[in-house]
């Protein structure tokens, strides 16, 4: 009877064990790895503010940059005065480029400093001037933008009795502040030219320099 029983329970153990050794090897099996098919790794996206740019020499990779829009426009109030009072205005214009260094059309409408108490002014009654530049970023990746810029201007200036042209050598220096805005090149600035007047009409003989200050927005496309 014992041996009996002994046989028994020795059948039983040896029927169970094949069955514990297939689950430990279903559940003792390694990790999937990176290299498994299985393994699907989490793919993160950019956060919103991050503004893709290309990984180069000229552009930092992985960095949050302010926006810098090809071509931004810009509109303001403006003053001339060659020493003899002032005019005041609009001034307008539109800049190109992206990188340090660009190109400015610009255009101003102005009031000219002729006056009852300074007649024969130089820039007499009214002035407007059409202008083309080089421009210089010399800090184009912070919020800061000094721009230095060289070029040439056509204008037009008018008294009570004629009118003349003249054509003019500029420089320009002024300073943009960019707002930290999402996806938006919004600036606002200003700026002070120079100009030496070459060739001229009779008319405007007496327009030899001038100068022009300026305040503006930006607003980038």
């Amino acid at each position: 009877m014992k041996r009996t029983a002994l046989s028994i329970a020795i059948l039983s153990i040896g029927s169970l064990l094949p069955k514990l050794a297939l689950a430990e090897s279903e559940f003792a099996g390694p990790p999937p790895s990176h290299d498994d098919g299985r393994y699907t790794p989490a793919m993160s996206s950019p956060p919103p503010d991050v503004i893709a740019q290309p990984c180069d020499d000229d552009e930092p990779c992985g960095r949050r940059i302010l926006l810098r829009s090809p071509v931004r426009f810009e509109l303001g109030p403006a003053l001339v005065t060659t020493g003899d009072g002032a005019g005041y205005g609009l001034a307008t214009g539109f800049s190109f480029g992206e990188k340090s260094f660009g190109v400015r059309l610009g255009a101003m409408w102005l009031k000219g400093e002729e006056r009852a108490s300074v007649p024969n002014a130089a820039t007499g009654e009214s002035m407007q001037a059409y202008s083309a530049e080089t421009t210089l970023d010399l800090n184009k990746r912070g919020p800061f933008h000094p721009v230095v810029a060289m070029g040439l201007a056509l204008g037009r200036v008018k008294h009570p009795t004629d009118s003349g042209w003249f054509g003019a050598g500029t420089a320009r220096v002024a300073l943009e502040y960019a707002m930290n805005l999402d996806r938006t090149d919004v600036r606002f600035g200003v700026g002070a030219t120079g100009a030496m007047v070459g060739l001229r009409d009779d008319a405007v003989k007496n327009l030899s320099a001038y100068a022009v200050i300026d305040a503006k927005c930006v607003i980038g496309f």
